[in-house]
């Protein structure tokens, strides 16, 4: 028996420590199944048992010091302080020993955070300047209030009761820096090394253990980059395979197929290992299984960690990221992130290319495109050569992806033709109110017809259509003829693509082309096509339609995108004349609208953006029946307008700026009892935040308040500035000259220029600024200027009103948390 770097090895088996001292233990990763009890060997080794005060000693030939309790302090006296020198990494089982001589009161500690509950497998790894006694207040202070890193805190208040926690000092830092103004950020610095090095060494980042993130050499988010697709498990210290005895391996047989009774065997297997704080069988289990078994295995996992809570749900993430490990074994942790594994399948192809499919006849569900177009024959006859290199890949192989008819919303919806067709502002003779025509369906609010009820259509076929909803797509049965004219079609605007793009002869196509046909039309001869015929109901029903639409304004409802609203056309009009002619919003402009796109060209020239659509936005609004009291939304319809593309652009580079000021608030309130980022992006964290006040009993009532007008009531001068300074922020921490955005909108920091549109930080403030102060809109003829407010519906809007927001809430609360009299009220 001897001490080997900090560990307690005996020369013809490997030992796992465990906390009680009396466990046997197996190794059957190595063959191994003999009795061994890690108490027997602490007896050889310790020679001092715990007094009076709670200290425990051992024989200092083997270089070992105890961690030693005082038996006075609210950690020792409570039993948070745990004082067995030994721990293990629970992945590998690697087990370790504490080499200082540490108690309760030292400072500049490495410490390690477990779980009292029996077989419970996770850990935390932390640092802090302070003493044992003090971090551990901390912690229990932070568990009550909130303040605690993420795991942890869910931990010991969602799964297990704070009482759980223990906590053991396990590393003792010293810097010989005599100069007391360097001294603690040495110290610092050396702890967070420290730190990192040990979360590394005991495996306990996410989702193996309770650390979110790792600080060195760069900041790692680990539930974000789990969830980005990448393999934690290749970011720890390669394990070194040593095998003293030969054995087989019960559990890990590699089977070329496992049935679905074999499967769900094997991940309770799995389940019951990790719950008996066996997680190195785990690791030992999957990595036995070949690369079939181990994807078959990792997609039952991936189908059951939805329904699965608490440790199970710890338990199936990590089978998860240990499956695609073993499955990509050779793989480093950049190369497997980089090639974009989907979880639990097949590498992602990237070499294929998608032929769209007009989706005219439901039929077309009974063909397999796929099957036709990578016909082995058919790909022969491609002209693979003289295109780029992808289409001559091994692995290229080509989609099929449909095309759907537009939803009856395009035929039903006549609040664009109308404004815009009304040109003559003083004649308003041919627009009459039928109301009273409809007077059960006037809402008395406003005197006119206002509803979302499809009962005021008199036509059955009609109201039956409306009922299906805004978004609804007629499908209507076609004959072979039609089905095989679509496809045609279909393959020869594809063909024309091709041609436009690699400026190649359509004919070098022909041969390929009639082959596809060919195929195609054998394919449908042998259909089974229904023999009912059905017609549009919006082409047999048109007429009623119109007469609807002499009357009213069909069009959408916030906040309920499917629903289709019935306004009286005089009130529409005037109503939207009001808000643009009688609020400070808008006012009106003498311009011409061909001057002022001509103006917005010239200025996206300069940035080399490309403007297609040289119009205005026009105004038009949604009735909000959620409301108490009917009001309206006005959005500005941009979808074709001069700025489309500069908003886009920039609607991508403060979706950047947005995540970058998150992860920057993440790191700066992490410890601070409270976040400087209230930006909610979904229902997840809303939901996440209730479940922990209600576990806490924290909350005694929850309200929600909303703004009347947010969008038209924000200032130009304020938007821009605050939107400038968090732009300036992310540039000084990112450290780079450029913004760099592709075709599909997405920004990137850079040191260089990489794309068509790279932007330094004047750039961008600069596109902003002409964006807000440039905003016009065109009503019956007439251009208006908005001079207070954002648009609603342009493309960049709800990222600026949530980062203008944000700069305030961000300022507030960081001032706050230096306020002892407004940190308890936040």
């Amino acid at each position: 028996m001897k001490l080997r770097s900090g560990r307690v090895v005996d020369d013809e088996s490997l030992l796992i420590s465990r906390d009680d001292g009396n466990d046997a233990f197996t190794d059957s990763e190595y063959g191994i199944n003999q009795d061994f009890s890690i108490g027997d060997i602490r007896s050889q080794v310790m020679e001092t048992t715990m007094g009076s005060q709670g200290s425990v000693g051992v024989d200092e030939q083997y270089g070992v010091s105890p961690v030693s309790a005082c038996g006075k302090c609210v950690t020792c006296n409570k039993g948070f302080l745990k004082t067995d020198p030994s721990y293990c990494n629970k992945v590998t089982g690697e087990c370790f020993t504490v080499t200082d001589k540490m108690d309760c009161k030292t400072t500049g500690i490495v410490y390690l955070i477990t779980c009292a509950v029996e077989n419970c497998p996770l850990q935390y790894v932390g640092q802090s300047v302070n003493s044992v006694n003090t971090r551990c207040i901390q912690h229990r202070s932070g568990l009550r209030s909130g303040n605690e890193p993420k795991f942890v805190r869910d931990h010991f208040t969602m799964i297990h009761n704070p009482s759980d926690l223990r906590i053991t000092p396990i590393k003792k830092i010293a810097v010989e820096d005599e100069d007391p103004t360097t001294k603690r950020k040495s110290l610092c610095d050396k702890l967070k090394e420290e730190e990192n090095s040990s979360i590394l060494q005991l495996n306990s980042l996410f989702p193996y253990g309770l650390n979110d993130r790792l600080e060195k050499p760069k900041y790692m988010d680990a539930e974000e980059q789990f969830l980005s697709g990448a393999c934690i498990y290749k970011i720890f210290p390669k394990v070194t395979s040593r095998r003293y005895n030969r054995g087989s391996r019960n559990l890990a047989r590699s089977l070329s197929s496992y049935s679905d009774e074999e499967l769900d065997h094997e991940l309770s297997e799995l389940k019951n290992c990790y719950k008996s704080d066996n997680i190195r069988q785990c690791r030992t289990v999957i990595g036995g299984l070949n690369q079939r078994a181990i994807t078959s295995l990792c997609s039952l996992i991936i189908s059951e960690i939805p329904n699965s809570v608490g440790l199970e749900k710890y338990c199936l993430l990590m089978l998860k990221d240990l499956c695609n490990h073993f499955r990509t074994r050779s793989l480093d942790y950049a190369t497997y992130f980089n090639n974009k594994f989907k979880m639990g399948g097949k590498k992602v192809n990237n070499f294929n290319d998608f032929i769209p499919i007009s989706f005219i006849s439901k039929d077309l569900d009974n063909i397999d495109f796929g099957k036709i177009f990578n016909d082995t024959e058919l790909l022969k006859l491609f002209p693979s050569k003289k295109l780029s290199p992808k289409y001559s890949k091994e692995d290229f192989s080509f989609s099929c992806c449909f095309k759907q008819d537009n939803p009856i919303r395009h035929n039903i919806c006549n609040y664009r033709p109308n404004i815009l067709n009304c040109s003559d502002l003083e004649n308003d003779s041919n627009i009459k109110c039928n109301c009273h025509l409809f007077s059960n369906f006037i809402d008395s609010s406003v005197g006119h017809v206002v509803t979302g009820n499809v009962d005021i259509v008199s036509n059955k076929k009609l109201r039956k259509l409306f009922k299906k909803g805004y978004n609804y797509i007629e499908s209507t049965l076609k004959s072979k003829d039609n089905i095989i004219n679509s496809l045609k079609n279909d393959i020869n605007n594809y063909v024309n693509k091709l041609s436009r793009k690699f400026s190649l002869n359509a004919r070098f196509f022909d041969e390929w082309k009639d082959a596809v046909f060919s195929k195609f039309s054998d394919v449908i001869e042998n259909l089974k096509i229904s023999k009912k015929r059905t017609v549009a109901i919006m082409k047999s029903e048109k007429k009623d339609l119109d007469k609807l639409k002499e009357s009213f304004i069909l069009t959408g409802v916030d906040k309920a995108c499917n629903n289709i609203s019935f306004i009286c056309k005089k009130y529409y009009l005037d109503n939207i004349n009001l808000e643009l002619e009688r609020t400070n919003t808008y006012e009106y402009c003498n311009a011409k609208e061909e001057d002022i796109v001509k103006d917005h060209v010239s200025f996206c020239s300069k940035f080399k953006i490309d403007v297609n659509d040289r119009v205005l936005p026009f105004i038009h609004m949604l009735p909000k029946f959620h409301k108490p009291v009917l009001d309206f939304r006005y959005i500005a319809a941009g979808i074709k307008s001069s700025t489309k593309q500069l908003s886009k652009i920039l609607s991508g580079i403060l979706t950047l700026i947005d995540r970058n000021v998150k992860r920057m608030d993440n790191f700066q309130f992490k410890f601070s009892g409270t976040s400087g980022y209230w930006i909610v992006k979904n229902k997840d964290s809303v939901c996440s935040k209730l479940n922990y006040l209600n576990n806490m009993h924290y909350a005694n009532s929850i309200r929600s308040f909303d703004f009347k007008k947010l969008y038209t009531n924000l200032p130009h001068d304020k938007v821009i500035d605050k939107i400038s300074d968090l732009v300036n922020r992310c540039f000084l921490e990112q450290k780079v000259e450029y913004i760099n955005v592709n075709d599909s909108f997405k920004a990137s920091w850079s040191s260089k220029k990489k794309s068509k549109w790279s932007f330094t930080r004047e750039d961008v403030i600069e596109m902003f600024d002409y964006l807000i102060n440039n905003i016009y809109v065109k009503f019956r003829g007439r251009v208006y200027k908005q001079v207070i407010g954002i648009p609603m519906g342009s493309d960049c809007a709800p990222k600026v009103a949530d980062l203008f927001l944000y700069w305030y809430e961000h300022n507030y609360v960081a001032g706050a948390v230096k306020n002892p009299e407004l940190k308890s009220v936040i």
